[in-house]
C-alpha cells in the first residue's frame, strides 16, 4: 500500500476493480495494481467566459450577448458519473439556449436587468445533474447588432 495526500479543494478519482470512487481532502491508502488514479478535480470555483452570442429580444431586436459564469463542483460523485466529458463547450451551449430562451421572453432593457439573477436560477437547476453548482452569472455585453 501506498499513501496519497490529497489537498483541500481537490478531489481523486481513483478506479478500485471495477468501480471509481472519489477521494476528498485527506490521506487516502491506495494498492499497487488495484487502484488507478484516473484524475484529480479541482473543487475550488472556476470561471467560464462566453464569447458574444446573438440573441433576439421580444421587441425583435437581436442583440450580441457576452458572459462570465462562475461554477464549482459540488458533488464529485455524480460529477464522474453524469457530467458531459467535455464539460466547457456542454457547459457553454447549455448557458448559450437558456439565455436565448430567457432573453426572446423579454423586452431589450428588462432581458439585460434580468438575466443574470434568472439565468443563474434556470441553467443552475440542469448543472446539478453534473454534479456543479452555479455561484454567479454576470452578462458582460450586450449591444445591438
Amino acid at each position: 500500500m501506498f499513501s496519497r495526500k490529497i489537498p483541500k479543494g481537490k478531489a481523486l478519482v481513483v478506479q478500485h476493480g471495477g468501480s471509481k470512487k472519489v477521494y476528498t481532502e485527506g490521506t487516502v491508502k491506495l494498492m499497487p495494481f488495484v487502484d488507478k488514479v484516473l484524475t484529480e478535480l479541482e473543487l475550488e470555483e472556476q470561471t467560464l467566459a462566453v464569447d458574444k452570442q446573438p440573441v433576439v429580444t421580444k421587441d425583435g431586436q437581436t442583440a450580441l450577448i457576452s458572459l462570465v459564469v462562475r461554477f464549482y463542483i459540488s458533488q464529485p460523485e455524480v460529477y464522474i458519473q453524469n457530467a458531459p466529458e467535455r464539460l466547457e463547450p456542454a457547459l457553454t451551449s447549455l448557458l448559450m439556449t437558456a439565455s436565448r430562451d430567457l432573453v426572446s421572453c423579454r423586452e431589450r432593457d428588462k432581458a439585460l436587468e434580468e438575466l443574470g439573477r434568472t439565468l443563474l436560477a434556470a441553467a443552475g437547476a440542469a448543472v446539478k445533474q453534473w454534479g456543479l453548482t452555479l455561484s454567479d452569472a454576470v452578462v458582460t455585453e450586450f449591444e445591438n447588432m
